[in-house]
């Protein structure tokens, strides 16, 4: 073979050489993007991670402040409004949970002593040292319990400036309502007679004994019924973008999703 052609086969290598030399770190580079990507986004796609305890507490805090999944729907949120709503309370909740725990313990520890003192007091014979501690450790109860409304106050600040004014209205008198059934939580002015005209209505009406419906019952005002049936309205609107959002800011932790399986299928059982 000719001295050219080694030339020639030589050059073509090195041509060769430089376009791997070029090539391959390219492909590493778009290779190591497309798996920071694919990464990225199935991380953006998963919901947060909580633990069973700070799922617990910011539940149990959503109970106390009016904002279940049922009150957000009926305040007439979007699933972008329910997800800072919920992200809000969640980072609340994150950053003052030692002063929650420590709450916690204190209304615990006291409540069982208070029982513990009622119980003796109760079953005789009298003794005047136990029937002295009532007094304090029935403060010491009020005191934790003044405590916990402190804390819910502190955390319905940070969520209500969230809502807009009528929002912020409507969230007022269902707090106001607490423990009152869903639909009524929503009535401002609901007086002591009403309540009690709805509770008689409510066993007849389980009893069999009458056909009449809170509405045609004429117990509420007008504006009231109005009240009733916007909650009512806004909740069948809302409630699936609430869920959404829920699902997304405060997922079931796995461990109470197992739970609550093994709960459904014992009860079907």
């Amino acid at each position: 073979m000719s001295k050219q052609f080694w030339v020639n086969n030589w050059r073509r290598g090195r041509v060769q050489m430089s376009l791997l030399m070029v090539i391959v770190p390219l492909t590493l580079v778009l290779l190591a993007c497309n798996f920071w990507y694919v990464m990225h986004a199935r991380a953006q796609a998963q919901p947060p991670e909580v633990g069973v305890d700070m799922y617990i507490k910011v539940q149990e805090l959503r109970r106390d402040l009016a904002l279940t999944n049922e009150d957000l729907a009926a305040l007439g949120l979007n699933r972008e409004q329910a997800e800072t709503v919920l992200q809000t309370l969640v980072s609340w909740c994150e950053s003052h949970q030692a002063e929650l725990a420590a709450q916690q313990t204190a209304e615990r520890s006291d409540r069982q002593a208070l029982s513990e003192v009622q119980r003796q007091i109760n079953i005789g014979p009298r003794n005047e040292q136990v029937v002295q501690q009532l007094p304090g450790i029935q403060a010491q109860v009020a005191s934790a319990r003044d405590l916990r409304k402190q804390l819910l106050a502190a955390a319905g600040s940070a969520v209500e400036s969230q809502f807009d004014t009528d929002q912020q209205r409507v969230w007022a008198v269902a707090k106001g309502n607490i423990p009152t059934s869903s639909q009524l939580r929503y009535v401002s002015e609901l007086t002591g007679q009403q309540r009690a005209e709805i509770m008689d209505l409510a066993r007849r009406a389980a009893r069999g004994q009458t056909t009449e419906t809170l509405a045609s019952a004429g117990i509420l005002t007008l504006t009231q019924q109005s009240q009733v049936q916007q909650a009512v309205s806004n909740q069948r609107l809302r409630m699936a973008d609430v869920l959404l959002a829920e699902k997304a800011v405060l997922p079931v932790p796995p461990e109470l999703a197992i739970k609550n399986v093994v709960n459904d299928r014992m009860e079907f059982e």
